[in-house]
């Protein structure tokens, strides 16, 4: 799986960068819901089921993975927007320095970043531009601990009324229903729920090989490319197909290596994804203003910008989650110990 996030937050950034493939990159920040849908509910169910102890557990863990690395990418925005406020702003206009209570909030803790309400909106002022998608996982995140995810029968009802949802922004029509609201995603929450529940990660266990692996790639390919080919009406029913090919991904790939476990590059390209996901405007605004003179969006930024954003994304990776990670593991080690079971080896969610 490690290497379908990345291949996810790599499409995300030739969009940004490059200024082509917006279709390909809603595609993928659709897949990176379904997964965190499956991953969450699975450590919600083999992990954190505890009542109390177990949510409190749950809660810390999450924020000890999602927030030192968004603050440590924060902090780069915030220095973009002092001592390059110019260069930052002929890029990405939305990093800024918060001036109220409400920007300085919504950027420290990722909530209200993209405010829920019935129509399309994001915060104006963000720090980490993509990070209002990292919002609406946290809603979420929850959702799915408050209970709608512990059981089949919770997930299958809430797994329903988000097809419902999404019935509704394909007959509106407008792809940033889909996209860009709090509730556009929830489809893709609950698909990912759903397929703990119905054993699927078992299910792939059992068919290996690279074209196996390769299938969930070609599928995002397909729902993201469909568009350029077919026009913009048919954006929001491809993005949605988009759903299909995460469940593919969950299916195949989640412990589609067997008894071996993936190798260690595709765990650290895995790794990798997050930080990049969050990183690569603040990259792309130093390399422009820095190595291409005030190149604006392009192919050439972004050829120039991958390697450095892949080489900060590693370094955070290695400086900042890697020693939090002995934290959380701690910490999940001693949810596992108060239901009187062996620790049971569980995936490193987006």
């Amino acid at each position: 799986m490690g290497a379908f996030r990345f291949f996810l937050a790599l499409n995300v950034m030739v969009l940004h960068l490059s200024g082509y493939g917006d279709h390909l990159a809603m595609t993928s920040v659709f897949c990176f819901y379904v997964i965190s849908g499956y991953l969450i509910t699975r450590i919600l169910s083999e992990t954190y089921d505890a009542p109390v102890t177990g949510l409190a557990a749950f809660a810390a863990n999450r924020t000890l993975r999602i927030f030192p690395t968004y603050w440590t990418i924060a902090l780069i925005g915030l220095a973009l927007a002092v001592l390059l406020p110019a260069d930052t702003a002929r890029l990405h206009a939305s990093i800024q320095v918060p001036e109220d209570a409400a920007g300085v909030l919504s950027n420290l803790f990722v909530f209200g970043l993209t405010p829920p309400s019935l129509t399309p909106g994001l915060a104006p002022v963000r720090l980490v531009p993509p990070a209002w998608s990292l919002g609406i996982e946290l809603l979420h995140y929850v959702v799915m601990a408050a209970g709608v995810a512990r059981s089949r029968t919770a997930t299958l009802a809430w797994w329903c009324a988000g097809v419902g949802i999404a019935a509704w922004a394909l007959l509106f029509g407008r792809i940033e229903h889909a996209y860009f609201t709090v509730w556009g995603p929830t489809v893709c929450f609950a698909t990912g729920a759903l397929l703990h529940h119905l054993g699927a990660a078992a299910w792939g266990r059992r068919r290996e090989g690279a074209a196996v692996r390769l299938l969930p790639f070609a599928l995002v390919l397909a729902a993201g490319l469909g568009p350029e080919v077919l026009g913009d009406r048919s954006a929001p029913a491809f993005l949605y197909l988009s759903v299909a090919a995460a469940a593919a991904a969950v299916t195949l790939l989640a412990e589609g290596w067997g008894r071996r476990g993936a190798p260690a590059w595709d765990r650290f390209l895995g790794d990798v994804s997050y930080p990049l996901f969050l990183c690569h405007w603040h990259v792309g605004i130093l390399v422009s203003a820095g190595l291409l003179g005030g190149a604006p969006v392009g192919p050439a930024l972004l050829a120039t910008a991958l390697p450095f954003a892949v080489a900060l994304a590693a370094a955070v990776v290695l400086g900042v989650e890697r020693p939090v990670q002995r934290l959380r593991t701690r910490l999940r080690r001693a949810a596992v110990a108060a239901r009187g079971e062996a620790a049971q080896p569980v995936p490193v969610a987006l």
